[in-house]
């Protein structure tokens, strides 16, 4: 009832949702429903502050108006071609999501989002809501593409290349149908954008935004010195494990962000602490700390064990029909609760179908496409959908309603669910 309370306020009351979140908190500590040390564990530290330190850095970044740089270089070459203008960004959202994760990606790309939407003056919430999709979509390429993708790798002992091989194809032609339904569904909005470039002069837009550039190359070697490391997270970790350091990849990650946080903060003086005080979107992180420990307090009432369990049961130990089942309650789930905390939840019954003698391979990509896919159709999905809805409200933007996601995001969602289960259920069981 309290997550039902705490959903239902965030799809229809966005505005209320912190409110909400804190308070069913609070109930589920009265009523022992979440413990607090469990409270600690499933609030995903993790994550907030590798965000909060990112926030610092890219606020950052938006100060020295470095994105206008990069714009200043990329603009010449979509200028004047709509259709192009939309492929180039998709295809660059998802790339970046993929050697890097979702939530930096996000990050960066939505105030790039922002700055084209600002010069063309197209209204940004459908723009940003494509680009939203392509991160999370991008974010299956590779292992630390997204929190799913890290908890399938480490449960199921994939590697990069079981990736390669199995998600890779799978997600830049996902992305391909994202395209597709761009041009489909937003016929109108290129016609626009065609329209207002012809209204600008980009030769006179590079020069404005190449001035505007404050120290581009101060910037240049923060942006640098953080992308290099979290797109080498792993290999840092596995250096530093020969060592005898032992060290989770997620915590090179978060240590990344903090420590380029920390140096912002001492260097730039006044500037620095303004940046931590008013461009982290603290909204935004609290209500993360108390969604993500609320639907994780289901996994503590043994909620979404049984239902699993019972699937499980019902597909008489069948891998097919375990595929099928557990893809299918993940699907289900995601959009509803939060992806991370579903296969994090459904991880340990695929391990224990292993202990069985189950070949359970496939059924982990089953989740990984079911899980972050089907997590495209509601804004509370995905954890890099809930920082873009806290960008836009931070730049007082008009916030985009429930029907507004589920018009693009549900068709969207389906489609591509559908289509990645079924290559990975061709190819898996019925061409092996």
């Amino acid at each position: 009832t309290i997550i039902a309370f705490v959903i239902s306020t965030t799809l229809f009351m966005w505005k209320r949702r912190l409110a909400a979140g804190v308070f069913g908190l609070a109930i589920a500590f009265v009523l022992n429903i979440l413990p607090f040390e469990l409270f600690l564990e499933f609030m995903h530290m993790d994550i907030i502050l590798f965000l909060l330190g990112m926030m610092v850095v890219v606020g950052y970044l938006e100060e020295t108006n470095y994105f206008e740089y990069l714009i200043s270089k990329l603009i010449p070459y979509l200028h004047g071609y709509p259709r192009r203008f939309y492929a180039v960004l998709i295809f660059l959202g998802g790339m970046f999501a993929a050697m890097v994760d979702e939530v930096t990606a996000i990050l960066f790309m939505s105030v790039i989002v922002l700055e084209l939407s600002s010069i063309y003056k197209v209204e940004p919430r459908k723009f940003l809501l494509l680009i939203t999709y392509s991160v999370i979509i991008g974010g299956t390429a590779t292992v630390m593409g997204n929190p799913v993708a890290i908890l399938v790798a480490f449960n199921g002992g994939l590697t990069m290349f079981d990736f390669f091989v199995w998600a890779t194809p799978i997600t830049v032609t996902a992305l391909l149908i994202l395209i597709s339904y761009t041009f489909l569904m937003l016929k109108g909005d290129l016609e626009k954008l065609h329209h207002k470039m012809k209204e600008v002069d980009v030769k006179e837009i590079v020069e404005l935004l190449s001035r505007e550039a404050v120290n581009t190359r101060k910037s240049t070697a923060i942006f640098l010195s953080v992308l290099i490391p979290i797109i080498i997270h792993g290999e840092i970790a596995s250096l530093l494990n020969s060592f005898g350091i032992e060290v989770e990849p997620k915590l090179i990650l978060v240590s990344v962000a903090l420590i380029a946080a920390s140096y912002i903060i001492a260097f730039e003086g006044e500037a620095g602490l303004g940046i931590f005080l008013h461009r982290v979107d603290w909204q935004t992180l609290v209500f993360l700390m108390t969604f993500f420990s609320l639907v994780g307090s289901l996994k503590y009432v043994g909620v979404i064990n049984a239902i699993t369990t019972y699937l499980v049961n019902l597909s008489g130990g069948n891998p097919e029909a375990l595929f099928m089942y557990i893809s299918a309650i993940t699907a289900v789930l995601s959009p509803l609760l939060d992806n991370v905390l579903t296969v994090a939840t459904i991880s340990p019954i695929i391990r224990e179908l292993t202990t069985l003698g189950i070949d359970t391979y496939f059924i982990w990509f089953g989740i990984l496409f079911s899980g972050v896919f089907a997590a495209l159709a509601t804004p509370i999905g995905t954890s890099a959908s809930l920082v873009m809805l806290g960008l836009l409200e931070k730049r007082r933007l008009k916030a985009l309603t429930l029907g507004e996601w589920l018009k693009m995001g549900l068709p969207l969602a389906i489609i591509v669910t559908l289509f990645a289960l079924y290559i990975v259920y061709l190819r898996g069981y019925v061409l092996q």
